[in-house]
């Protein structure tokens, strides 16, 4: 009996002592000696290297934190919780910690405090507008005075007689509460890191004071804000505070509280938008990860990590037919398939497939297809195709297909009262390389080959296509018999020349520093014999200063003479053009007259029944300069002009 009486002591004192050790262990997190020495390194990198060299299990959002932000910081063997004040600071970010993981999360940034009034009322009592009162429901508030009075201002106090400071007791703070319901009093940082700041921006939202409640001013209570920093996320907990020394509201004198409520309404609505993608965020990073040095499995949890592989991050990962992890900080592969749900920091083949939820820092080599759902910096490289949800700084080369998504534009926390911006994306060079063709739905900085076709949004670089190039605008150029750039360079041309009376050129290019045209000429008016030709050329504007520009175009044109309709011989009239353009009413117009002098080669195999012999009427009456051939083809050259009118 004693035996039994002493094992069931020993069980309560092991249960209760649990919690407080987990307590014991998450708190020591922050604790941490940590030495670390970064000169403007980005913030993601900064976060890496904690998560890396001191094993900090840190969660947070790509799209919600603006992780580009510079951070210049040394500590030699100093506290986390320092560090991360340091880091942190100005950054408009948070942290809370959950368990022995840090999350962080946006915070709206500090305003600052509401000033007092130049009068100054003597001997001011005080009071503290508790909770209960904050939250009390708009029906519920004392009666409305008449217009006009000072009791009808929003967060004035009214006109009754203020109560004894010695019976004004404040009440107890109670600590916000985030969206999971946790408190975050103890274990929120702020926006510089984790400091409590002295006082509160502004007078909590719908703050409506009774008769109960009767005082001239409100003192502050320095409560300690939730997850970090600027203020309350949650705006119905969020403390009222004036200053101290305020007098009562007159018409000559605002009340701090008057002057404080467009504040509070501002920060209100920056809190509302940055609280749901905090909340949001919050709920996967509370999924437990594991590290492993290394690990081997058959297939999925059929391996050394059993249930946890999804939970896991392997710095060595075999997996003989295919395998499942939370992420890779090392080197992985498979015979058939690797899926990581999070980040691959390394290298990663396989023999058909690589699929990774969010980020690449690395090589992805698969013999089929690569998968990525967010972007990274790297190579993708796969027999068929390459997939990225996000741009990729790096390369992409595929047997078949490249495809990259637009660039997810970071949000960014104004200041108060100024509506939310979206960061600029950020300018990351990106090579494609396909068989058929590549997609790019945002910027690419680099450039793009493919044996078919190119689509891209805005293109710094090269375009080059064995059909088609499409993109909404290039600053570099666009190599393709056809280009369409949506902001590029357009151009219709009508031209006379010596040997067609009428021909007409559309231009098409990414920019006037290479384009392509599709030309059309006619001749054979009245009696004379009807000739016309279908051509293709490439060209360059080579000068360009306001009402002048120089152009040099090269174009081939098979011609079809008489009324054969279709010529099946040969009979090709190549020019090369110097063409000078002339704005004649307005600088940089695209209304231009164009002239200069060309050079024709023709080369025919057509057998003029009427001349017996091969011939071409193209160059009757020309002063030839070019007479060569034989008896199956012949060579003619003349030099000539053109002019015309550009639009």
């Amino acid at each position: 009996m004693r035996n039994r009486i002493c094992l069931a002591a020993a069980m309560l004192c092991a249960l209760a002592t649990e919690p407080a050790m987990a307590q014991a262990r998450s708190g020591s997190v922050l604790e941490r000696k940590v030495t670390v020495t970064f000169n403007e390194a980005p913030l993601e990198s900064v976060l890496r290297t904690l998560r890396r060299q001191y094993g900090v299990r840190i969660s947070y959002s790509n799209t919600a934190l603006n992780l580009k932000q510079p951070v210049t910081v040394s500590a030699n063997n100093q506290p986390l919780r320092t560090v991360l004040g340091e880091v942190l600071r100005d950054k408009n970010i948070g942290y809370e910690l959950v368990g022995d993981q840090l999350v962080l999360h946006p915070v709206a940034p500090r305003s600052a405090a509401a000033k007092p009034t130049s009068a100054t009322a003597p001997a001011a009592t005080t009071t503290t507008v508790s909770k209960a009162v904050t939250e009390r429901a708009p029906d519920e508030a004392a009666p409305r005075s008449e217009p006009g009075k000072a009791a009808d201002r929003p967060g004035a106090a009214p006109a009754a007689k203020p109560a004894p400071p010695a019976k004004a007791t404040p009440p107890k703070k109670e600590p916000a509460k985030t969206a999971k319901g946790q408190s975050t009093a103890t274990k929120a940082g702020n926006a510089g890191g984790g400091k409590t700041p002295t006082k509160a921006a502004s007078p909590a939202k719908n703050a409506t004071a009774t008769p109960a409640q009767t005082a001239s001013t409100v003192k502050p209570n320095n409560p300690s804000p939730a997850a970090g920093g600027a203020g309350s996320l949650d705006p119905e907990v969020a403390p009222a505070t004036t200053p101290e020394t305020t007098s009562p509201p007159t018409a000559a004198t605002p009340s701090a509280t008057t002057e404080a409520k467009p504040i509070v309404a501002k920060q209100d609505s920056v809190a509302a938008a940055a609280a749901p993608a905090a909340a949001t965020e919050s709920e996967e990073p509370a999924r437990p990860t594991y590290k492993q040095p290394a690990q081997i499995s058959f297939l999925g949890p059929l391996g050394s990590n059993g249930l946890r592989s999804g939970q896991t991050v392997n710095n060595l990962s075999i997996n003989v037919l295919g395998g499942y992890s939370a992420g890779v900080e090392g080197f992985e592969a498979a015979g058939l398939f690797n899926i990581d749900r999070d980040t691959v920091d390394g290298v990663q083949v396989a023999g058909l497939t690589n699929i990774v939820g969010k980020h690449l820092d690395g090589f992805q080599g698969a013999g089929l297809l690569n998968v990525l759902g967010g972007g990274g910096r790297g190579w993708q490289a796969a027999g068929l195709l390459n997939v990225a949800a996000r741009p990729v700084a790096g390369a992409q080369t595929a047997g078949l297909f490249n495809y990259v998504g637009p660039t997810k534009k970071l949000p960014i926390v104004a200041d108060a009262g100024a509506p939310a911006t979206d960061a600029a994306p950020s300018r990351k060079p990106t090579v494609q390389a396909a068989g058929l063709f590549n997609v790019a739905l945002g910027e690419v900085r680099g450039g793009q080959a493919a044996g078919l076709l190119n689509v891209a949004g805005t293109v710094h670089g090269v375009q080059l296509a064995g059909l088609l190039n499409v993109a909404d605008s290039v600053d570099g150029v666009s190599i393709a018999p056809i280009n369409f750039v949506r902001h590029g360079y357009h151009r219709v041309e009508v031209i006379n020349s010596e040997v067609w009376p009428v021909s007409a050129n559309l231009k098409l290019g990414g920019s006037a520093a290479f384009y392509t045209f599709f030309t059309g000429a006619y001749a054979g008016f009245g009696s004379k014999p009807r000739r016309w030709a279908l051509g293709y050329g490439l060209g360059s504007e080579v000068w360009a200063r306001r009402r002048l520009s120089v152009a040099l175009d090269a174009v081939a044109m098979h011609v079809n003479e008489e009324q054969r309709g279709w010529t099946r011989d040969l009979n090709l009239d190549s020019q090369l053009r110097l063409l000078l353009g002339v704005a004649p009413f307005k600088k940089d117009g695209h209304l231009r007259i164009v002239f200069g002098p060309t050079v024709s080669v023709l080369v025919t195999q057509r057998y003029d029944t009427t001349e017996q012999r091969v011939y071409s009427n193209l160059a009757e009456g020309r002063k030839l300069w070019l007479d060569e051939g034989d008896a199956g083809t012949r060579v003619l050259g003349w030099v000539g002009y053109a002019a015309g009118i550009r639009f």
